[in-house]
């Protein structure tokens, strides 16, 4: 009976020592199953684990939380209702709504702070070494980690990459691929067609969408060709007539330029008015030595102003030269020098060529015609010496003798005799040379 009483003792104290649980579960058999609601004897008051004695993991179907702190002491202080992350597989996926990081309202669909900064980091090399993207002030910043480095732009995928645009860190924007160009359309209509800077055998295109065409042509020389795709000067225009180049336009009828006409080149300015200057200096320090004006007047300038015309048949003949000095036209031959014509107050003319033989005008001997001495010849003095070979022997057909030494003719003194035996019959020179008039020398 003792030993009866004793089993029945043990039995129901181990029976209550199974009945609850205490606080550190210790007296829990295992295995355990608990088929019982876990729940404290005062709402809020108990404490499932400590600061120091934390549960390992935690299995959950789900979760009802008022509050959730994390082991730092901190706390969040808002926690969702139901989750809106979604496993599948390995993979979360958020199926609605907008995910805002440093940004409690986001508008998109991933929303970062508005704060400028590193926003997304694609390779970390360093803090100041990175590929990603961020925000400057009023920037987006696409960046690679040095100047060493490129942002490429393409299709494919990374490991499958065609790159169709790079920019280095040095600065340089390369386009690749056979459309490649720069296209620009119209700033302020969408009715003229835009524009491609592209590169095409080894020469430099700007190509005009629309009216089509290119309209300049850059060679590897450095030649430009405008509306010309084979330049072949630093400047070729189109083998077409028309106005090349405007210095200063007025009107389309009005214009400093040059141009082509049939056969012509033409160098053209606004009106009768204006004229084509030619000379040296610069704009604002111009020296002009021919000026050609709208009505036709040719005029040279300078110390040496003239109109030099060579032998029209023969390189054996030297060239003349037209020129002015001291009030006086003079016809200058080079090669034997001297001026063969002198016009003026006065008019003197070389005979035969020569410049032997000087006709005097005057006004004083207007009225008996021209008269013949070496005042008025065009020949160096020793030419025209008394007694000289050059006295005794003038162009027979011309009939006139020098007068000797520097005796000039007197006024109303006509009645000169030729000493040239028969060849120079006797007459006055009034009978053989008539009063000429400058102009009519001078053309």
């Amino acid at each position: 009976m003792k030993k009866s009483f004793s089993l029945l003792f043990v039995l129901i104290a181990h029976t209550a020592a199974h009945s609850q649980a205490n606080t550190k579960l210790s007296n829990l058999i295992s295995p355990t199953a608990v088929n019982q609601n876990l729940l404290p004897d005062s709402t809020e008051k108990r404490d499932l684990g400590t600061s120091r004695n934390n549960w390992k993991n935690l299995y959950l179907k789900s979760l009802y939380l008022t509050n959730l702190y994390f082991k730092d002491g901190s706390a969040l202080t808002t926690a969702p209702v139901s989750s809106q992350w979604i496993n599948n597989g390995t993979n979360l996926y958020y199926n609605t709504g907008n995910v805002g990081i440093g940004n409690s309202t986001p508008q998109a669909p991933v929303s970062f702070g508005n704060v400028n900064g590193n926003k997304i980091d694609l390779f970390y090399s360093s803090a100041t070494s990175r590929y990603g993207l961020g925000i400057g002030t009023g920037s987006l910043q696409v960046y690679t980690a040095s100047a060493t480095t490129s942002i490429d732009f393409g299709y494919g995928s990374s490991i499958n990459f065609t790159n169709r645009m790079s920019l280095a860190g040095t600065g340089t924007l390369t386009l690749k691929g056979p459309a490649a160009g720069y296209i620009f359309a119209d700033r302020t209509s969408v009715n003229y067609g835009g524009y491609s800077w592209y590169a095409n055998a080894g020469k430099a295109n700007l190509y005009r969408y629309g009216s089509g065409g290119d309209l300049l042509t850059v060679d590897s020389l450095g030649q430009m060709g405008l509306n010309n795709t084979v330049p072949k000067a630093p400047l070729s225009f189109s083998n077409s007539s028309g106005n090349k180049i405007d210095l200063f336009y007025v009107n389309n009828s009005s214009r400093y330029g040059f141009g082509i006409g049939t056969g012509s080149l033409q160098i053209y300015t606004a009106d009768v008015n204006t004229s084509i200057d030619f000379g040296f200096g610069s704009n604002s320090n111009f020296y002009n030595k021919m000026s050609l004006t709208g009505n036709g007047v040719l005029t040279l300038k300078g110390s040496s102003a003239g109109y030099i015309f060579a032998d029209r048949t023969s390189t054996n003949y030297t060239g003349y030269s037209w020129y002015a000095a001291g009030g006086k036209a003079k016809l200058f031959r080079y090669g034997i020098g001297g001026d063969l014509l002198d016009a003026g107050d006065a008019l003197a003319a070389g005979i035969g060529g020569e410049g032997f033989v000087g006709a005097l005008r005057t006004d004083e001997t207007a009225e008996e015609g021209l008269q013949v001495g070496d005042g008025g010849t065009a020949a160096p003095e020793p030419r025209a010496a008394a007694g000289g070979d050059m006295a005794e022997h003038i162009d027979e057909q011309v009939g006139l003798a020098v007068f000797g030494g520097s005796r000039l003719a007197q006024k109303g003194e006509t009645d000169v005799t030729a000493d040239v035996g028969n060849h120079a019959p006797e007459q006055t020179v009034a009978d053989v040379i008539e009063t000429v008039e400058p102009e009519q020398l001078l053309g």
